[in-house]
């Protein structure tokens, strides 16, 4: 891949089959056993009647209004995280949207990157 300074980099497409094997190995990584995840009972007379495959959160810092501060108990201007979360079945539909916002300093979250490319060096 060459990357051009000043150019937009080439980003290619990824398409990735969201099926049960993938959903299992990604619960057990996740130590997360909810039988939502899966096709059970549980799923099927859960809110959306199937399983919950993935979620994606888009996570934001964003100043707290005058409303919202009132709400959350601090101070209009305040640093607080914006959360916005959408949940997908297996056949990479829609099901949920959810937006939270919290008190930037009680937040603490982990990223682990994980792809194709290999380490070099």
């Amino acid at each position: 891949m060459n990357i051009v300074l000043g150019e937009p980099p080439v980003v290619r497409p990824v398409t990735r089959l969201i099926d049960q094997a993938r959903v299992d190995r990604y619960a057990l990584a996740a130590h997360d056993p909810n039988p939502i995840h899966r096709d059970t009972p549980e799923a099927a007379v859960g809110p959306f009647g199937r399983p919950v495959a993935h979620g994606i959160v888009h996570v934001e810092p964003q100043r707290a209004d005058r409303a919202l501060a009132k709400r959350l108990g601090v101070k209009a201007g305040e640093l607080v995280m914006y959360l916005r979360q959408v949940d997908y079945g297996t056949e990479g539909e829609p099901l949920l949207l959810s937006e939270e916002f919290h008190l930037a300093d009680a937040f603490e979250f982990s990223v682990v990157r994980r792809g194709p490319g290999r380490r070099t060096g």
